[in-house]
């Protein structure tokens, strides 16, 4: 376990198996802000975008033209950074408020992405990445209200003196209420549903997956299983259903996807259809004159029927 909790707010010396980690451009123009300070004192490499270079390792924030990288991208970057620390344990890494300056995304954009990442103790974090927030849960214990041998009561608050990390330090509990059944079965030995409670995380967390550690949680009311089940499907709606885009379905004569008309293309109907269609000129999962794959038409070809099946 290191010693230090957060990264320092400036860091301007390293011992021999620290590494400076910074938020960069994936041109490798090492500037500015983190970036010049990794360029100047801790052997970033110009032109190297992302990785270990020297001691220090770039996460790219920003892309090739200065714009800002999806965030998608940018957690896939921290991920691979979480698995090279991984197998790396001898080296100790601290972590800079990455993406916050020239970069400009959100605090709590970051710290979401890092939220959902789970390091090992020799990545050390800044204090803002580690804030405390809530976030309701639900945690599932054994009969008699333990959990790992720590006996909880219903109303009770914990708080735990850690960093925070999945399967190992914290309080645990899953956001939503159906993945408390990835680590428990429902039912105890006498055939009772377990006691699965409402919990509100009050700490620090780190979440790896469906589960969360926190360093204070507070434990709430037990559900029955119908609470259970209405829990659930709640969760399911707000965080996927709700959320879900709008399909638009295009109906013209050229539509492509998704749609019907003379020319429609994919899982569609029309005499254009060309995807899972109906139409004359259909081509596949279709039925048509010229359907070719998994069709009916006299052009049909694989698994199909026609004149040219």
């Amino acid at each position: 376990m290191v010693d230090k909790v957060f990264t320092p707010e400036n860091i301007t010396e390293l011992k021999p198996n620290e590494v400076f980690v910074f938020g960069s451009n994936k041109a490798g123009n090492h500037v500015g802000g983190a970036a010049r300070v990794a360029l100047d004192k801790f052997g970033a490499v110009m032109g190297q975008g992302e990785g270990l270079q020297g001691r220090s390792y770039a996460i790219p924030t920003l892309d090739e033209n200065m714009h800002k990288v999806e965030l998608s991208d940018l957690e896939r970057s921290v991920k691979d950074f979480a698995d090279f620390t991984k197998i790396h344990p001898d080296l100790i890494f601290y972590v800079t408020k990455i993406g916050c300056g020239i970069a400009g995304f959100d605090l709590s954009e970051i710290v979401e992405i890092f939220k959902h990442v789970s390091f090992g103790d020799n990545v050390i974090l800044p204090e803002e990445f580690g804030e405390e927030k809530c976030i309701d849960g639900f945690k599932g214990f054994d009969s008699d209200m333990t959990c790992r041998g720590f006996k909880f009561e219903e109303g009770e608050t914990y708080e735990e003196d850690a960093n925070p990390k999945v399967c190992e330090k914290g309080f645990h509990f899953c956001e939503s209420p159906f993945s408390v059944l990835n680590y428990r079965p429902m039912l105890d030995d006498d055939c009772n549903f377990i006691p699965i409670h409402r919990v509100t995380a009050l700490g620090r967390c780190r979440s790896d997956n469906d589960k969360t550690a926190t360093t204070k949680i507070h434990i709430g009311a037990k559900l029955n299983f119908s609470d259970f089940i209405k829990a659930g499907i709640d969760f399911l709606y707000e965080k996927c259903i709700k959320r879900a885009p709008t399909v638009n379905v295009d109906t013209s004569d050229g539509a492509h996807i998704g749609s019907s008309g003379d020319e429609a293309q994919i899982g569609s109907s029309g005499y254009g259809a060309r995807i899972g269609s109906s139409g004359n000129v259909a081509q596949i999962g279709s039925s048509g004159d010229e359907a070719q794959i998994g069709s009916s038409g006299d052009g049909a070809q694989i698994g199909s029927s026609g004149d040219g099946a």
